[in-house]
């Protein structure tokens, strides 16, 4: 919600300005470019959430079966 907030008032003022074209421009690679940053960031933390559910579950079995078969 803010990334969105903040880009319609900067294109607000740019336009304001009457330099709307180049600066809004800008304005709309910035937030581009934080959407993706955000997203890239969100899939890797799904990644390594992902990753670490997966270790443990590798280990508690490892360990569940180590101990059925030492009895």
């Amino acid at each position: 919600m803010s990334y969105t907030i903040l880009s319609e008032r900067k294109l607000q003022t740019f336009h304001a300005d009457g330099r709307g074209g180049a600066a809004a421009a800008a304005a709309a690679v910035v937030v581009v470019v934080v959407v993706v940053v955000v997203v890239v960031v969100v899939v890797v933390v799904v990644v390594v959430v992902v990753v670490v559910v997966v270790v443990v579950v590798v280990v508690v079995l490892v360990v569940v079966i180590g101990v059925v078969i030492s009895h």
